[in-house]
Parts: structure tokens; sequence; C-alpha cells
């Protein structure tokens, strides 16, 4: 049996995790809800008992491929990586099936393509022909990797949905020569790379100071949090490597001790050369010495999980190791070309 091939498009953009929820049409069509990783498969129109001309299809078809594109391609929010993708199928001889189909993200034209049948034998044999010319007359080419008639449209209102599902009765009335007499399958999957997780906006102290406990430093020392008249923000001083690094939290929320921001910084070691370029300056005040300070800056509005703050600690004392490390290799160095020069 032939099957439809999903179109390989990269995800862009995405939605909110639920689509609203529309109101019964005049129709009596009940609507489609959908929300992310859903996949919903059934029969859509069963079949009449009696052939109809066109008009009689569009009159029992438009009204339901409208409730499922619109489900398909309208997004109440952005999230980035939602997808969806939608199937109009039948199944016109046995083993071979025919069908239009749409991939749709959030401020992105939708794909459309419509069966070839190029690499679903026999639908190819089926498709060839008049059948093909006809298709392509309704505005489609062959392209993308499964060789499909397709194309892009936007879809930005109401109205652009009703002109599609008008164009999807007439690929099935003209390109399939579908009379009504068959059931109409639909295939909507509903997906996203966005996954649910627990998020914090804002950290304590205490909360800082455990996941630095966490990863093998030593909190040694805590300036507790400010009284009610001084505005200063709290500092931790947390020691690894034998190097310190100072947390001052930002961004307080009100009347809580809770904060949306952090700045890490440290104080690390200078290159034996470069500190001792520094000390000779002229500019530099006497029995005055170097101090390289590195610092970042996190921010925690909109939300961040747990595991990213692991993260940013976990980049940050691979950095802090990673400067030591180079800067005793190029001490070394320095020491052992200053040796050599020594020896000649």
């Amino acid at each position: 049996m032939t099957t439809p091939v999903t179109p390989a498009i990269d995800n862009q953009l995405m939605a909110s995790s639920k689509r609203p929820k529309s109101k019964t049409t005049k129709n009596g069509i009940e609507p489609i809800t959908v929300g992310r990783g859903d996949e919903i498969e059934r029969v859509i129109f069963k079949g009449s008992r009696k052939r109809l001309d066109r008009r009689d299809l569009h009159v029992a078809l438009e009204p339901i491929v409208r409730a499922w594109l619109r489900a398909a391609c309208q997004w109440d929010s952005v999230a980035i990586g939602d997808h969806s993708f939608l199937i109009f199928s039948i199944d016109v001889a046995p083993e071979t099936q025919v069908y239009v189909q749409f991939w749709s993200e959030p401020m992105e034209p939708m794909l459309w393509e419509v069966s070839s049948g190029r690499w679903n034998p026999p639908a190819d044999e089926w498709l060839a022909g008049e059948r093909s010319q006809r298709i392509e007359a309704l505005g489609f080419v062959i392209g993308g990797k499964a060789d499909n008639f397709h194309r892009t449209i936007p879809i930005d209102s109401a109205g652009d949905i009703a002109a599609v599902a008008k164009a999807v009765v007439e690929i099935f009335y003209e390109g399939f020569d579908y009379r009504g007499t068959l059931p109409i399958r639909a295939q909507l999957v509903y997906d996203g790379r966005s996954e649910m997780e627990a998020t914090y906006e804002s950290f304590t102290p205490e909360d800082i100071s455990k996941v630095f406990a966490g990863l093998g430093f030593r909190v040694e020392e805590a300036i507790p949090d400010s009284n009610e008249d001084d505005e200063a923000a709290p500092m931790i001083r947390c020691r690894k490597r034998g190097t310190y690094t100072v947390v001052q939290f930002d961004d307080r929320l009100e009347d809580e001790n809770l904060y949306q921001r952090v700045r890490l910084a440290a104080d690390v070691e200078l290159p034996d050369d470069e500190r001792a370029r520094l000390k000779s300056s002229a500019a530099a005040p006497e029995g005055g010495e170097p101090v390289l300070t590195v610092s970042v800056v996190h921010a925690f509005s909109g939300g961040v999980t747990l595991e990213w703050l692991v993260a940013r600690i976990t980049e940050w004392d691979a950095t802090l190791a990673e400067h030591r490390r180079l800067t005793r290799r190029a001490n070394k160095v320095a020491n052992a070309a200053w040796l050599n020069q020594t020896v000649h």
C-alpha cells in the first residue's frame, strides 16, 4: 500500500502546547482540538451511496476540510520548533492510495503537496497521464525529496483557509476523479522540539550555594542578605582549585529573598610575562599588583531549568580550569626559553 511521505522541511518556529478551541461551525462540523504530541487519525467522510457531482462534493467536503485545516495551520502563539502535518487520503484501487498533505509551522508559508506516486507504485501508474496534467493545471509542480506535486502558500486568514479547502476538494474531483463514493481519511500530527520542564525565574542565594557545592565548590563565605534599609545585593564566595568565584545577586523580587540575575566573577592568574609588563608600566601605581578579573552575567527572566543552571556553572568551572592550565603552560614555556638563553 502506498503511504504519504512526510515533507523534508527543517523545523523553525513553534506554538503553544494547546490549540484554541473554536466553536462548532454553522455547518455542524465539530472543531478539531489537538495538543503538542497528539496524533489524530479518523475517517472524516464515509462516502456516499450515490455519485456526487462537483457542486454536491464541494458542499459535502469543504466544511470538513476547513475544520481540519484550521487545526493544522492556525497557531495561537510562537513556540520554537512546533509543526503540524495533515494528510487527506483515499484508497482509489487495491494497494493504491493517493493523498493531499500539508506541513505547517507558525509564521511560515504552508507547504502543500499532492501525491505524484513516483516513489509509491502502483500509484504512479494510476496518476500518470491526464490525472497528473489536471493536478499541474491547478498550480502544482513536481519537486521536493518525495517528487510530489507541491507549492507553498501563506495562511493569514480564514479566507485563506476557505480558499485552500475549496482547492483540496477540486483536487479530489479533478485530479483523483473522486465522486464521493469512497471513504476519506485524515491524519493530523502536532509535534515540536520543546518539552515540558519545571522552570525557575528566580533563585535564592541558598539555591545557588547548593548548586555550587554540588559541583565541588566550597562555599567558604556567605554574605547575608541586605537589611531592610540596605540596598546592597547579597553575595556568596565559592572556592575551587585555589580560585574564588564571587556570586553577586541582582534584580530582586520585591519583599522576597529571590533574585532574577546573577553575576559570576573571579580574579585569575596572569602569565608571568604579562604581569611583569604591567607592573613596569609607567601608569602602574607603585607597589601595585596587576589583577585580571573575568565575569559573566546570567539572567533567569523567561524561565530556566535547573539543568540549564548546572550547565552554566559547569561551563564557568571549566573556563577557569582551562585558563589556569594555559597560564601555567605559558609560564613553563617562558621559563624554558629564559633558561635556554642563559645557558647559551
